[in-house]
């Protein structure tokens, strides 16, 4: 057969299988391709830690999030920075290795509960025979062993945030926990420092002689509203309250510029909604 003839033949099959492919485009078989790209499936994130020393301590736990290079931001890791701020808290009473469970001073003060200080095993066993029990141990003594070893493995969590308190050569632990047994509580303080055992116990003592004595309640001194007067503050007195009251607070002292033109319209504002 001619080769001329052949190529011609190829030519137009192709020529015309493509002719019909372009024929066939047809815009209402198109579709919109979704087109939404999720940000966070994009966006670029960094833990960022640090733990040391500039003209201060820091100890700082933060993500770091990127996107498309034009957007970025810094964000704190919300639980280690509240675990951070229980060893600070620990390190403002002058006992930076204390880690207390929460709920403990609730719960022993919630009952009657007999004090002992580096009882001998059968001494604890007898006592929690008897009630709830606030012992004052030694670690390495052989009742501190017994309840020291009932503590989870996540209780050494401090160490994990790898905080400046925990680097400091000489750090001495104190260890606040609850162990129980049906009705029956088991409060221990923990330390192999006789110094810093006798601090907490003074510490619990002074802390439920106030709580007898006294109502704590949380409040706002100094707030401040812009209702007789034209400033860069919050707004109605009564958003001051809410917003405060959502954290926790129950009193308010208003001194802001005009704000005691104010006091008679609050106190019955007040009245109307029994606060």
């Amino acid at each position: 057969m001619n080769t001329k003839y052949i190529d011609k033949v190829v030519f137009l099959t192709i020529f015309f299988s493509v002719s019909g492919l372009i024929s066939g485009q047809k815009i209402d078989e198109y579709r919109f391709d979704n087109g939404q790209l999720p940000p966070l499936d994009h966006a670029v994130s960094s833990k960022v830690q640090f733990n040391g020393y500039t003209n201060h301590w820091h100890n700082s736990y933060d993500a770091w999030y990127r996107y498309g290079n034009l957007f970025k931001m810094a964000v704190s890791d919300l639980e280690k920075t509240i675990l951070q701020s229980k060893v600070d808290i620990a390190e403002d009473m002058g006992i930076p290795g204390l880690i207390m469970q929460e709920g403990f001073l609730s719960i022993l003060f919630s009952g009657s509960y007999t004090t002992l200080e580096q009882p001998d095993p059968d001494q604890l066993e007898k006592a929690l025979s008897e009630g709830n029990v606030l012992v004052f141990l030694d670690p390495g003594s052989k009742a501190g062993e017994m309840v020291t070893s009932k503590l989870p493995a996540d209780w050494e969590w401090p160490r994990k945030l790898k905080s400046h308190q925990y680097g400091a050569p000489g750090l001495t632990r104190a260890d606040l926990f609850q162990l129980e047994n049906g009705e029956n509580n088991l409060f221990v303080v923990s330390s192999p420092d006789a110094k810093i055992r006798r601090e907490l116990g003074e510490q619990i003592e002074n802390t439920e002689h106030i709580l007898q004595k006294y109502n704590l309640h949380k409040g706002w001194f100094g707030a401040e509203t812009l209702l007789k007067s034209v400033t860069c503050t919050k707004g109605h007195p009564l958003e001051v309250i809410g917003t405060g009251m959502n954290e926790g607070n129950s009193w308010f002292i208003f001194s802001g510029y005009m704000d005691f033109l104010a006091k008679d319209e609050l106190d019955e504002w007040m009245k109307d909604v029994g606060l």
